[in-house]
């Protein structure tokens, strides 16, 4: 496998055998040292593009990102940014993102924690573009004016029309914050790559839980996220907008779980879809605590009887569509291991007719977040991170069903 272009101090490790299942065969994982939080997207030609933060210290993290061409056998240059130094991961949730423009022009938004006497948990989103295929990058800026209220826990995605889009959660000017929540907002960029046309998609929502943003093959665009209800549960609910983000629908609850908790959980949903409709997965504590999924064939309308797949020590759950129908989720699991807590990966697979098959990765050390994403008619990509007494690193490897 040819190695990634890394900085000088990165090195390409192996770690032991591959894991085969029935119908689900994992390859050798490949780790990229000093690094976390990975995230995966394409870029304007469908490339496979994985991104992460790149040092140790969040102070000095910056945002690294490489693309394939093979759907993750092998990378390319890997590209650092000194601009995105500082880069957050926001608890796991909020990972730096990297999108392109139809014209191939690279948007990489992350997150700067910048606390202060008001407020601890305050930052903001900021955005370096290169126009030159990641050679140069400009200087960074705010994704819009942040009036000194907390933003983050945003995803951003090419939109039909060729622009980029982003959601992100703003706080608010109150105390109240726990109750309150904040506010899920979405905006655009023009020809000029500025992010324009602000609009309000919800209002009280769960303040450190992901968003999800999602764009269809009929151009439609679908938010998902953990909305503070009136009855104070912090339940899934999904929006939608048929005109290209001017307008978004009414949040409507994916299933009334009925999770009250006093806090945010730091676990945010995932969506997908394939020709049946779309797909939703989710973590809450509400009922019968653990990961589930449910799906709507009419565009968000009415959703499923949700099915659970995992106990309540799992979390963080990640969704994709294969081409055939057949949905792969991922998540990460506490366990206790000598006398010790930590976690490793969970998959799960779906067939188009609801058959399911479950796996764990053989167990490493603490494993978190992971993310997955299809890259061909019966494979996968997935990454996440690790952490031993070395550090953090990256772990990658692809996934082959039958």
């Amino acid at each position: 496998m040819k190695p990634l272009a890394l900085l000088s101090f990165l090195l390409l490790l192996t770690l032991g055998s591959g894991f085969r299942s029935t119908n689900i065969e994992v390859s050798d994982a490949q780790t990229i040292t000093q690094a976390h939080a990975p995230y995966l997207s394409t870029d304007h030609q469908g490339n496979l593009v994985m991104n992460w933060v790149q040092g140790e210290k969040e102070e000095e993290g910056m945002v690294a990102f490489s693309i394939s061409k093979d759907g993750g056998q092998t990378f390319g240059q890997t590209i650092t940014i000194p601009a995105t130094k500082g880069a957050s991961d926001a608890h796991g949730e909020g990972a730096p993102k990297v999108a392109f423009k139809k014209d191939g022009t690279i948007f990489v938004l992350f997150r700067v924690d910048e606390p202060t006497d008001e407020n601890f948990y305050t930052g903001d989103v900021y955005a370096v573009i290169s126009t030159d295929g990641g050679k140069t990058w400009t200087n960074r800026k705010p994704i819009l004016k942040s009036n000194g209220r907390s933003r983050g826990f945003f995803d951003v995605k090419a939109l039909a029309d060729g622009e980029i889009g982003v959601v992100w959660l703003e706080g608010k000017a109150t105390t109240d914050t726990v109750s309150v929540g904040s506010s899920l907002k979405f905006a655009r960029t023009n020809k000029q790559n500025q992010f324009t046309k602000e609009t309000i998609i919800s209002e009280s929502v769960c303040q450190c839980c992901k968003t999800k943003l999602y764009t269809d093959q009929s151009k439609g665009i679908h938010v998902i996220f953990r909305k503070i209800f009136d009855d104070g549960s912090r339940d899934i609910a999904h929006a939608f907008s048929a005109d290209n983000g001017q307008h978004f629908s009414a949040a409507r609850n994916i299933n009334p779980d009925k999770w009250k908790i006093n806090g945010c959980p730091h676990v945010g949903p995932d969506m997908t879809a394939t020709a049946k409709g779309l797909h939703f997965v989710w973590f809450t504590m509400g009922g019968k605590g653990g990961i589930h999924t449910t799906s709507s064939a009419d565009n968000g309308r009415t959703f499923s009887a949700a099915s659970t797949i995992s106990g309540p020590k799992a979390s963080h759950p990640q969704l994709t569509g294969l081409p055939d129908g057949t949905l792969a989720v991922v998540w990460d699991e506490s366990v206790e291991k000598e006398g010790k807590p930590m976690k490793k990966i969970g998959l799960q697979t779906i067939t188009s007719t609801g058959k399911k098959e479950t796996i764990y990765l053989p167990e490493q050390t603490h494993v978190v977040h992971p993310v997955v994403t299809s890259t061909g008619d019966h494979t996968l990509f997935m990454a996440y991170t690790q952490k031993d007494e070395l550090g953090k690193k990256i772990v990658y490897q692809q996934v082959a069903i039958k």
